[in-house]
């Protein structure tokens, strides 16, 4: 059986229409068959909030479940985004030890990445049920973020808004969750 290569930038042009059309799947599978592993790690990175609720958490865990090691290395942020989706999946151990496994790529990276890690790390303890910890966890990395860390900030502010409501502070779970709903649109 012969394969052929497809054309880099075709490629390109055909997972942009797929991702400006709501289709993120069709981008995702279509990177994968055509080993673009990173690009494919790129638009993991870099869905949009529309794109993610498109996207089932099971797409997503399959999609970085196949990027070779040295892509993973190169863009960890995929390891943020694939403990999401196992959390989404209530997948919770497999969750912290991809998380785990990000905090060791964390050498040299940004900050806003380890940050990015300590939002998900709060979002599993809340989970897990300890919603106090959660909300210390998730404040520290409100007021460690910065320009550009919209994501980090929404999921820090769904942790600490959910921490509230379980709390029955609803002033400020209603803020927390307005404020990481508008970033996530």
């Amino acid at each position: 059986t012969r394969s052929a290569t497809l054309d880099p930038n075709f490629v390109d042009r055909v997972v942009h229409r797929h991702l400006d059309t709501g289709r993120p799947d069709e981008a995702l599978m279509l990177l994968r068959q055509a080993r673009a592993w990173d690009a494919l790690a790129e638009a993991v990175v870099g869905l949009s909030p529309e794109s993610r609720r498109t996207l089932a958490p099971d797409e997503l865990v399959r999609a970085i479940d196949v990027l070779p090691e040295t892509v993973v290395r190169a863009h960890p942020g995929v390891l943020v985004e694939q403990a999401r989706a196992l959390a989404g999946l209530g997948a919770r151990a497999q969750a912290g030890e991809v998380l785990g496994r990000a905090e060791r790529l964390s050498a040299g990276q940004p900050p806003g990445f380890a940050r990015a890690i300590e939002a998900q790390w709060a979002a599993d303890v809340l989970y897990g049920g300890d919603a106090d910890d959660a909300l210390q966890r998730a404040e520290a990395v409100l007021a460690a973020a910065g320009d550009g860390e919209d994501a980090t900030i929404a999921r820090a502010l769904t942790v600490a808004g959910t921490a509230h409501a379980w709390a029955a502070r609803w002033p400020e779970a209603t803020r927390a969750l307005r404020r990481a709903a508008e970033l996530f649109v």
